[in-house]
């Protein structure tokens, strides 16, 4: 009998020694993966080892939950497993519902989760919130996004003088007034839709609609045959943009910064289609002026109608080359090394600082354009019905209230932001809101008028008789010499301002005899 003492039973037992190695089944391979395998303890799960006892000492019965690899797992212990899983399955069982509320069967035989009442409860209710918190964020957005929505209360008030028969000149004021923030807001909703194309289209979407108060503004005014209207007021649109526009955005901008650069290359692109628009209007004139039509009239308003349709080719092979094919010479870096001297480049495409978020939806979007659009065709119809007789009351020319007065108080949306672009240094979004809007006006705006015309008939013609002409050329060449050095300062934007305050007061010394609704002309065939 051994004299070594023996173990308490409380002592635990022994632990088992290894397993012999099996030295024929095993390999490298088999050893670096148990190797892996005892590194990562979540591949071991816990397994009863039954009731067997240790080995040597005395012999309790303490066997426990061991720590098994679930690749090294025999079939018994897979069976084991499964059992376990199952009791513990039928503990849970689900709650008996009441029959009323028992889920209706779908049409491929499932069930659906909810009783129907219980499902289109909250959806109706995420409905209606989902509505509501719409309806506030979009009007907030469109009559509280800019201070200048303040004026919008003139919309019903033009509507009280028209309704009243007020004088003339009170409605000529607040029509004038109404249309500013309609404008404004019209340029927010294609700003808003814009968000749901790609930048080429978001890009012409912006550029086509920057001009539609003026394009609404033609079709009143063509309507009621009034020529001179139509002419006088996009010919004080373009020598706005041009002058006084591009002129206080090198002012601005020259004051802050000693020397303003900007995209040479697409200013003279621009400038070359200036030229173009410059001599479709110039040719018509010559043409009446110099007295060698082959038919009275007919000859003037036939070459009219053929200009007029070159320079629309023009005018969209200008597009195609600008976002298409030469994309990358209008996205010429700036001095921040932001481009854009085209079409993308608008008041709306300089900042992208933060990506714009929609807020009226492409349905929403497209509903408060036609509304807004409408607004702008009534309001129109009243300023130009009514600016003749608020020219006699106030004994000022007509040329002076459509050259100079419609066109400011139209586009001073634009002009403001062509000033804040300056002053950033970010002179190819400036020239891109003045000279590309002048360009869309010379060369699509003013053709399509005469195209319109020729539709229903009114001698709608390019002559802009010998002064109005004369002015737009000076115009013209003075913009081409200034922009073709690819710099500008605060000089140069001086004299462009002091250049159109002088045209200006010219117009209110004008006489215009030509304001009478004009008659259907017979155009003669042009001889090509």
């Amino acid at each position: 009998m051994s004299n070594e003492p023996l173990l308490p039973s409380s002592a635990p037992p022994r632990a088992a020694p290894p397993a012999p190695a099996r030295a024929n089944s095993r390999t490298s391979s088999d050893a670096s993966s148990e190797q892996h395998q005892h590194d990562d303890d979540d591949d071991r799960i816990p397994v009863s080892s039954g009731g067997g006892g240790g080995g040597g000492g005395g012999g309790g019965g303490g066997g426990g939950d061991v720590a098994v690899p679930i690749n090294r797992l025999t079939s018994v212990e897979w069976a084991e497993m499964g059992a376990l899983v199952a009791e513990t399955a039928a503990e849970y069982q689900p709650i008996a519902m009441p029959p009323d509320q028992q889920p209706e069967p779908r049409d491929d035989g499932s069930q659906s989760p909810l009783h129907p009442q219980q499902a289109a409860a909250p959806q109706d209710s995420r409905r209606r919130v989902g509505a509501a918190k719409y309806l506030r964020t979009s009007l907030y957005s469109l009559f509280f996004g800019s201070r200048i929505n303040l004026l919008l209360v003139f919309v019903p008030v033009t509507f009280f003088c028209v309704a009243h028969n007020l004088p003339s000149n009170v409605i000529f004021t607040f029509s004038l007034l109404a249309l500013v923030p309609l404008a404004e807001r019209l340029g927010f909703v294609t700003e808003q839709l814009a968000l749901y194309t790609n930048p080429t289209v978001g890009g012409l979407l912006n550029a086509t609609f920057s001009n539609a108060p003026e394009l609404i503004i033609v079709m009143v005014a063509l309507r009621s045959g009034l020529v001179r209207i139509i002419q006088l007021s996009l010919l004080g649109s373009i020598l706005g943009n041009l002058l006084l526009c591009l002129g206080s955005a090198f002012l601005a901008g020259g004051m802050v910064h000693r020397n303003l650069r900007f995209n040479k290359p697409a200013a003279q692109m621009n400038c070359g289609a200036l030229m173009l628009a410059m001599s479709g209007l110039l040719f018509p004139n010559l043409l009446h002026a110099t007295g060698t039509e082959l038919h009275e009239n007919g000859s003037e308003l036939a070459l009219s109608r053929l200009a007029a349709v070159l320079m629309l080719v023009a005018y969209f092979a200008y597009i195609y080359f600008q976002l298409f094919t030469h994309k990358d010479l209008f996205e010429g870096p700036d001095a921040d090394g932001d481009g854009g001297g085209g079409l993308e480049g608008g008041a709306g495409e300089g900042e992208a600082e933060e990506e714009e978020q929609s807020v009226l939806g492409f349905w929403g979007g497209v509903f408060w354009l036609a509304l807004v659009s409408a607004l702008i065709s009534v309001i129109s119809d009243y300023l130009v019905n009514s600016v003749d007789g608020a020219a006699e009351e106030w004994g000022v020319p007509v040329s002076g209230l459509c050259v100079v007065v419609l066109p400011l108080v139209n586009n001073v949306t634009e002009h403001t932001s062509a000033i804040l672009f300056g002053i950033r240094n970010k002179l190819d979004v400036s020239l891109s809101i003045a000279v590309g809007s002048s360009i869309q006006l010379a060369m699509f705006l003013i053709p399509l008028a005469v195209i319109g015309g020729w539709a229903i008939d009114v001698p709608m013609d390019l002559n802009f008789h010998r002064f109005e002409t004369c002015t737009l050329f000076i115009t013209v060449l003075a913009t081409v010499l200034t922009l073709h050095e690819g710099s500008a300062n605060w000089l140069k934007g001086l004299m462009f301002v002091l250049m159109y305050l002088i045209l200006a007061a010219t117009f209110f010394n004008h006489k215009e005899d030509y304001l009478e609704p004009q008659a259907s002309v017979h155009a003669a065939p042009v001889v090509l």
